[in-house]
């Protein structure tokens, strides 16, 4: 029966182990002393040797031999690498989780060994057990039996409860480089009479990513129904974005070179790669390129070789910051957006010229900064009396216009403020205009003032009326315009609140608060059980650049105390437009 590469050429010692010498050299010496431990945990990423190291273990503390141990030639190790061996229990914790489970296992301890010196227990994948399980193998694991051992193994170390890892002698499995890899694929075609190309091993090695049992499972799958392997044919198999990849579609981005970066996304789909896969990939690119490029030591975030690292490491030295928070912000975004999107391949592609772009030109600005986006913080500035349309009108019809004109209307007339001196110097010659002020008791210590100059400061007056009316305008579109930003983000993770985007309204930002009106308590009770609430937040602090907290007012439509309040909150808002107290009844 044909048995699988990665499982025909297991090793059987310590000596055949790659890339784990630091736990090959303790555990030798404790074998060697007699000094061995009562739990051990074996902590790594997959394909990296757990466990086989703890066959090895195993058959190392029952071998009968004086010599070396494990010698692989006694009855005990025959037995124990063939799977007959009674003192060896191997325990998936993934489909043997239960409290059950654990507990018929502290039962078999107390028994002593049969066939061997001692009981191994080997329990893979040890993250999956429940939390009832861990408590009820607490006792057992602190305080077993002289004749066990237990050895944990687990991908993801930071799931096991603290009260586990105080018990356990942690050994931890580094990613294997690719150099040894190489090394090993090149033994394993050696012996199986197979040509290679040492690019094409170069190339598994590095998509493997520090894992053994993945290279090899690699290799087997390139070399089937062949006698040699080649470059183009493993590059073909491979059909996934390797790290190099990424490398070279991030190195035409920074030097913002859209054509090449779009015909190797076209390469990338045309393998068969999956689009969306295509984005996270790069995005976790980016993300190791941030880790790169602030972190000292980056191999303890990075799960990667040693090599990727350091061609990560070369290119986020030279990678702009403006860039990486343009990349993950923009890559962020889209995939959000490739969920409902029937062409996610285009917005990738557009995600790619977005960041080319920006990089050609100089700079990168990339999410909504509410106080000094466009058009909020826009002034319109003060142009000369040519650009208004007034001037080659009558001086009556001006005052006819002014006055009789919806304010909405002449705000869109007057594009921008016009100078109020030349405005006054229109009407210097015009003796028809008689204008009431309203100062009659000051008129007596205060010079006469012409009817020139009280028509120009009333002019004045009117503009400056408008232009607060215009602001606040133009302020309330940018928060409706701000809102349905945020709704629409929210509703990317949580389609179920669609009934927000109609029932509620961004009334105001103050400091680090924003005013929320809903139409009723039942979109008020919906959103907050569904956490939209805190999505809101998080989204309202990305957009403004800091933390932003919300308060929710409930506006149900008619009643005196609805109005009254909707009232006090025009009060409160006019109140801090114009600097002084403001009450609205």
């Amino acid at each position: 029966m044909y048995t699988a590469i990665y499982r025909d050429f297991r090793p059987n010692r310590f000596e055949e182990m790659i890339g784990q010498d630091h736990i090959v050299k303790i555990l030798k010496n404790q074998i060697a002393k007699g000094q061995t431990g009562h739990a051990y945990l074996f902590c790594g990423t997959r394909g990296t040797g757990k466990t086989t190291t703890a066959r090895i273990l195993a058959k190392a503390l029952n071998c009968t031999s004086d010599a070396e141990r494990p010698c692989c030639e006694c009855e005990n190790c025959r037995a124990i690498k063939g799977g007959s061996f009674i003192d060896v229990v191997e325990i998936d914790a993934a489909s043997n989780n239960s409290v059950d489970d654990i507990r018929n296992l502290c039962e078999s301890v107390n028994y002593p060994p049969i066939m061997g010196k001692c009981k191994i227990y080997i329990i893979d994948e040890v993250h999956m057990l429940s939390g009832s399980a861990f408590n009820a193998l607490l006792k057992t694991l602190e305080e077993p039996p002289d004749h066990v051992v237990f050895i944990l193994a687990t991908t993801e170390v930071h799931k096991l409860p603290a009260t586990i890892l105080s018990r356990c002698m942690r050994l931890d499995f580094r990613r294997v480089s690719e150099q040894k890899i190489i090394e090993n694929m090149r033994m394993i075609c050696e012996a199986r009479g197979i040509s290679y190309e040492e690019a094409a091993l170069s190339l598994i090695a590095a998509n493997a990513d520090g894992s053994v049992r993945d290279s090899l499972s690699i290799l087997e799958q390139c070399i089937s129904g062949a006698n040699s392997l080649t470059l183009e044919d493993t590059a073909e198999i491979l059909g996934a974005v390797g790290e190099d990849k990424l490398i070279q579609l991030t190195d035409m981005i920074m030097n913002a070179d859209i054509s090449s970066a779009l015909l190797l996304l076209n390469d990338f789909i045309s393998a068969g790669r999956d689009v969306k896969q295509i984005m996270r990939d790069w995005l976790s690119h980016f993300r190791n390129l941030l880790i790169a490029k602030f972190v000292k030591s980056p191999n303890d975030m990075l799960s990667m070789s040693e090599e990727n690292v350091r061609r990560i490491g070369n290119q986020s030295s030279a990678i702009a910051k403006e860039l990486l928070n343009a990349g993950i912000t923009e890559l962020t975004k889209t995939i959000a957006d490739a969920r409902w999107s029937a062409q996610p391949r285009a917005l990738l592609e557009m995600c790619a010229v977005k960041l080319a772009t920006l990089q050609a030109n100089g700079g990168v600005e990339t999410g909504f900064n509410f106080e000094n986006s466009e058009p909020f913080r826009t002034q319109q500035k003060i142009t000369s009396a040519n650009s208004v349309r007034t001037s080659s009108k009558p001086q009556n019809q001006i005052l006819r216009n002014v006055e009789a004109k919806p304010q909405n209307e002449l705000v869109e007339e007057i594009a921008t403020e016009p100078d109020f001196e030349e405005i006054a110097d229109v009407f210097s010659d015009d003796e028809s205009l008689n204008v009431q002020s309203d100062f009659s008791e000051t008129r007596s210590e205060e010079p006469a003032k012409s009817n020139t100059e009280i028509r120009a400061a009333e002019l004045d007056n009117e503009f400056d009326d408008y232009k607060l009316k215009q602001n606040k305008s133009q302020e309330s579109s940018d928060l409706s315009i701000l809102w349905r930003s945020v709704i629409q983000r929210l509703l990317v993770q949580k389609p179920n609140l669609m009934r927000l985007e109609s029932r509620t309204k961004l009334d105001d930002v103050k400091d680090n608060q924003f005013f929320v009106s809903c139409a009723d308590e039942n979109t008020e009770t919906m959103m907050l059980r569904y956490g939209g609430n805190r999505l809101i937040e998080e989204f309202m602090s990305e957009s403004l650049g800091k933390t932003m907290k919300m308060v929710i007012h409930r506006v149900e439509s008619g009643g005196d105390a609805d109005r009254n309040a909707e009232a006090a909150h025009a009060g409160e808002q006019l109140s801090r437009i114009l600097d002084f107290d403001v009450n609205i009844k």
